[in-house]
């Protein structure tokens, strides 16, 4: 039985902890089931037609707003790539913060969600996986934290200043002055003056 067959039923019921024992499954693919019966019109016809995979609709369905499914489907149901899940899951998600990058790690997800914060999962991802949606209070949390340890560096007293990057990539470059770049164990960094 396909994807596109065993999601009309579960359209009409609201997934359970006892869903294992009602349906034989988890709640997680009840939960993915129902994403793929939601997706935009075109991607779940193409899914029922066979011109699609799974992977390929569960790539669309990362996000269930229909509008920016939609939009990937549109830039890629005619292009080369319209067969390549991480390539269509990359533009679906691209405004996203991944659960599992280095921001992500420094913040914790307890608190970017106590600050608002909203997390998609993905189709069938476990916890701690997933799309953090508001990428602004990702970055504000991570800054806040490397300043804070930036300030308890500068206690030291023994340092000129320290400035805080929140960045990926910070290009390394042998500096005129004695600055030292200090890394933390998620790729954010610090550049540090000593006094």
């Amino acid at each position: 039985m396909n994807a596109v067959v065993t999601a009309p039923p579960w359209t009409r019921v609201k997934p359970r902890k006892t869903s294992r024992a009602v349906w034989g499954v988890t709640v997680r693919h009840v939960q993915g089931r129902l994403r793929l019966a939601d997706l935009a019109e075109p991607i779940f016809n193409a899914l029922a037609e066979g011109k699609i995979t799974v992977d390929v609709a569960k790539a669309y369905g990362s996000s269930s707003d229909r509008d920016v499914q939609l939009a990937a489907w549109n830039n890629f149901k005619d292009h080369w790539q319209g067969d390549q899940p991480h390539t269509i899951r990359r533009y679906v998600t691209d405004s996203a913060v991944e659960a599992t990058s280095a921001v992500a790690r420094l913040v914790g997800e307890a608190d970017y969600l106590a600050a608002g914060g909203r997390i998609e999962r993905d189709l069938f991802a476990g916890d701690g996986e997933g799309q953090w949606l508001d990428r602004p209070i990702a970055e504000e949390l991570a800054r806040a934290k490397l300043e804070q340890a930036a300030a308890e560096i500068m206690q030291l007293g023994t340092l000129g200043w320290v400035r805080v990057v929140l960045a990926q990539h910070v290009p390394i470059t042998k500096p005129k002055d004695s600055t030292i770049i200090i890394f933390g164990a998620v790729n954010s960094a610090m550049r540090i003056r000593p006094a």
